[in-house]
């Protein structure tokens, strides 16, 4: 019988974030109550992207019918031995530590999950056992993409969106009520504030309300020629005031807060799956009519633009 009290991977960081090029760092440890003949100790590492969604494929005079697409993406698949039965066939009882710094590959995408995909990576100790169950540990590890804000023109600048609505049509057209929706810049890391303002020229007879800014993360899920799109709503703050008819406001904002543990806006190294991001105020106007929505689209980073 197989005596292991405990196997373990010990990352050197407490929180196991690495960024593409890093070495990753840390060790296994393992307990043996009693001594065990091996073949070998292994490490074996793996990045991986998959998408999976289903599709109705039915016709209208035919019974539902679906297909699954699906597809998966490697980025690495490393196998390496700790030890091996030509240099140590036997492990002694007692603690046995083995460190581990292996240089994870460059370009790699961001770690990522939806119902729809995922990116994910880890990192496994085996210890395969000749005549006996292998033992075996899986841990997984965060990827962040390296995305410097300092290098994309332009999101230093400010982006100011003007629109209007009207309600009505014909000659019972109302006056516009005018909108203008300025962000002081288009690039941010997670955990920093987004400084926005939000002027309301409101000429129509109607009042503004339900007032807000959500940030908003765009999910684009890729196979072959098909493709699956996802809205997901990350973060939002409304404005608790009420527009009358007639008048104008202005809306200043400096406490909205991107959230942490936000994977960047995707560049080319997974083609599965891609995530961009927007900022979107949505308003009412009192009576029957839809929301008028307006976007700006921002940028997701790692390094903080250097003001």
């Amino acid at each position: 019988m197989v005596h292991i009290d405990s196997l373990d991977i010990l990352f050197d960081k407490e929180n196991p974030v690495y960024f593409p090029g890093e070495y990753l760092n840390g060790q296994v440890s393992l307990k043996l109550s009693d001594d065990l003949k091996i073949n070998s100790v292994r490490l074996i590492l793996r990045g991986d992207a998959k998408v999976y969604w289903v599709k109705d494929v039915s016709s209208a005079d035919e019974y539902k019918k679906i297909h699954n697409v699906h597809s998966n993406e490697n980025y690495f698949h490393l196998d390496l031995n700790i030890i091996n039965k030509e240099t140590c066939p036997y492990l002694r009882s007692g603690y046995h530590h083995y460190p581990f710094s292996i240089k994870l590959p460059d370009n790699l995408p961001s770690t990522f999950h939806h119902d729809h995909g995922k990116i994910q990576y880890s990192i496994k100790a085996l210890i395969d056992i000749p005549w006996g169950f292998d033992k075996e540990i899986k841990k997984p590890f965060i990827m962040m993409a390296n995305k410097d804000l300092n290098l994309i023109q332009g999101l230093n600048e400010i982006k100011t969106v003007l629109d209007q609505k009207i309600m009505g049509f014909g000659l019972i057209k109302s006056k516009p009520i005018r909108i203008v929706f300025t962000v002081l810049k288009t690039g941010f890391v997670p955990g920093e504030s987004v400084i926005f303002s939000v002027s309301i020229e409101n000429e129509s007879n109607r009042d503004v309300l339900n007032m807000k800014v959500t940030l908003i993360q765009n999910c684009k899920f890729t196979v072959n020629d098909e493709s699956i799109t996802d809205r997901r709503k990350l973060n939002s703050i409304e404005y608790d005031k009420r527009i009358i008819a007639k008048t104008t406001e202005r809306w200043t904002c400096s406490s909205f807060v991107i959230p942490l543990q936000l994977c960047p806006t995707s560049d080319d190294a997974c083609n599965l799956i891609h995530v961009s991001y927007e900022l979107v105020l949505k308003f009412d106007s009192s009576g029957f009519s839809k929301s008028k929505k307006i976007s700006i689209p921002i940028v997701i980073g790692t390094v903080p633009i250097r003001n």
